[in-house]
């Protein structure tokens, strides 16, 4: 499959493990919980639950390096001409043709699929929330959403809300596109 194919041009690892780890480090890791806030496994992979031997993480090897809180990445354009090829990928991603030219509805798409992959963990996966104590190392994964772009609201901010509804907790006004709401610093428009 095509999404198959851009995961292992675009995700390499340069060293394959299993490292060794020293025993003062590896108690520290097991007693500390463990936060990644940048987890762009929805925008390369159909699937959070299954084990691959390469690119972006997944629930198993998530799980073996002790990970406590992912932050997973939703994007609805990256900085290729616009945005315009973004569109190729979402579709070899199984984003629906429809949702395409609507960033909210892109976004929306992304969260439905991390709402698919809780439903389906068998409780290996659960969304966070703000005053819930952060999780405990060993129990489920929690996980937030974040968005890359402020484009996803459009010239509507009671998107904010629903977005929040929806696990959204991280919001980056720009990316790599310049938006109405801020400058990227590459002067790419969105």
């Amino acid at each position: 499959m095509i999404d198959r194919a851009v995961d292992r041009l675009l995700n390499r690892a340069a060293r394959r493990g299993p490292f060794a780890v020293r025993p003062a480090v590896a108690a520290f890791h097991a007693a500390t919980p463990v936060v990644d806030l940048l987890v762009g496994t929805p925008l390369f992979r159909r699937s959070f639950l299954e084990r691959l031997d390469h690119g972006h993480v997944d629930l198993p090897r998530a799980r073996e390096g002790g990970l406590d809180l992912a932050g997973f990445t939703v994007a609805t354009r990256f900085p290729d001409l616009r945005g315009t090829l973004s569109a190729v990928h979402f579709a070899a991603l199984g984003v629906p043709v429809g949702r395409l030219g609507d960033d909210i509805a892109i976004a929306e798409a992304f969260l439905d699929r991390i709402d698919g992959w809780v439903a389906a963990s068998a409780g290996r996966l659960a969304w966070w929330s703000p005053g819930e104590a952060l999780p405990i190392p060993g129990d489920a994964i929690r996980c937030i959403a974040g968005i890359q772009g402020g484009q996803v609201l459009g010239d509507d901010l009671r998107r904010v809300e629903h977005l929040r509804a929806r696990g959204v907790r991280m919001l980056a006004l720009a990316l790599v596109l310049d938006t109405p709401l801020a400058g990227s610093g590459t002067g790419r428009r969105a």
